[in-house]
């Protein structure tokens, strides 16, 4: 076993640079074994770098498929397990990447198996919390915590922390969709117990942890009022989830933590530090190609630009955030970043050209000794 384990790790660490060349020697990687390093690295690869993760998603289920059933009903069941997380994994790869029309196609797919075979609870749980984290993306707020609840309860028969608390981030992320973020809070906090210590753990107990500790900040974030004690304990999980992701510059993870840190100092009114924090998330976001990350922390930027009076930056920033937003159909958010480029279309004119013009008609029509205006003609 132990031998077999370490081929399937050779082989994925030898992967070539083209999914597609994967694809014409199916025949050497549709090895269960393989799959299983397959898939769980796949996850990684989400979280910290959607559009790569992507590329390789799109051949899990062709892989999945592939990979020759064993004998017997454990068999058959294993194998169907298999391909439904090689779907859920490649819904969760689009979703990553904003793509949120193939998501769903994706998990409608993996429903008809789920619905077609006897699939294990933890199988199905995986299932629905990734779902309800679609869902909360697209702002249907109560299917999403419908399906998180869903997941919660599957795990009450099954002993696994670690996927109780990969669902418990489920549905803290729909409660905080709707902005009930104490009970948001709550779950995170259950979460980060459930969790455990991941300083001997493997890269998906790191991922997890890391996850829990953004989520738990961001709901401390978005209390109605910070007091030090919420700032204390927001940084302290903000350092201790950038800790975790040590080296790795050019990850979503980096660039979140980040971001969500901007949020905070812009919060309690640090805004050179706020404006500092999204600049470099949005540098990132932009490096990964991710559209609504990209469009959400232009909009916090161009806040940032409203409230330092930055017109003809806010201007620029803006036109761009409400296109990418338009493209997005994301409409609410369109229209903020479409109010914002009004007031600076409004405000970088008033402030020049408007205001030079005005002055010079005032004084053209100044008569001898600039005492009075000249009368127009009155228009009837």
């Amino acid at each position: 076993m132990a031998h077999k384990e370490e081929w399937a790790r050779r082989l994925w660490r030898e992967l070539p640079a083209d999914p597609s060349v994967v694809l014409s020697r199916i025949g050497t990687y549709a090895d269960a074994t393989f799959m299983r390093f397959f898939l769980q690295d796949l996850d990684n690869q989400i979280y910290n770098d959607p559009q790569k993760a992507l590329k390789w998603a799109k051949i899990a289920p062709t892989l999945a498929l592939a990979v020759p059933k064993t004998a017997g009903l454990k068999g058959c069941q294993e194998h169907h397990s298999r391909l439904v997380l090689a779907w859920v994994v490649l819904g969760s790869a689009y979703r990553a990447a904003s793509e949120h029309t193939n998501s769903d196609r994706t998990y409608e797919h993996a429903l008809r198996l789920i619905e077609s075979e006897s699939i294990p609870s933890l199988v199905q749980v995986d299932y629905y919390r990734r779902l309800s984290t679609l869902r909360a993306c697209q702002k249907k707020h109560d299917e999403a915590l419908a399906l998180a609840d869903v997941a919660v309860e599957l795990l009450r028969t099954v002993d696994d922390n670690k996927a109780r608390a990969r669902a418990l981030i489920a549905r803290g992320y729909a409660l905080a969709t709707v902005e009930r973020f104490s009970e948001a809070g709550d779950c995170f906090g259950e979460a980060l117990t459930m969790a455990g210590n991941p300083d001997k753990g493997s890269a998906a107990d790191q991922r997890l942890h890391r996850s829990i500790c953004h989520n738990l900040a961001q709901s401390i974030n978005d209390q109605a009022h910070v007091n030090s004690a919420d700032f204390n304990l927001f940084f302290a999980y903000l350092r201790k989830a950038r800790a975790e992701v040590k080296g790795g510059r050019r990850s979503v993870a980096r660039y979140r933590l980040l971001w969500v840190e901007g949020l905070l100092w812009a919060k309690i009114g640090t805004h050179s530090r706020a404006e500092k924090a999204f600049k470099v998330a949005l540098e990132g976001f932009q490096a990964l190609r991710l559209p609504f990350e990209i469009a959400l922390v232009s909009l916090d930027l161009g806040a940032i630009y409203h409230h330092n009076g930055e017109w003809s930056k806010l201007e620029i920033l803006a036109t761009a955030t409400y296109r990418l937003f338009r493209l997005l159909a994301a409409d609410t958010e369109s229209i903020a970043a479409l109010s914002l480029w009004m007031d600076a279309a409004r405000m970088r004119t008033l402030t020049d050209d408007l205001t030079i013009r005005t002055r010079q008609t005032i004084e053209a029509r100044i008569g001898p000794g600039g005492c009075c205006l000249k009368r127009s003609k009155r228009i009837t």
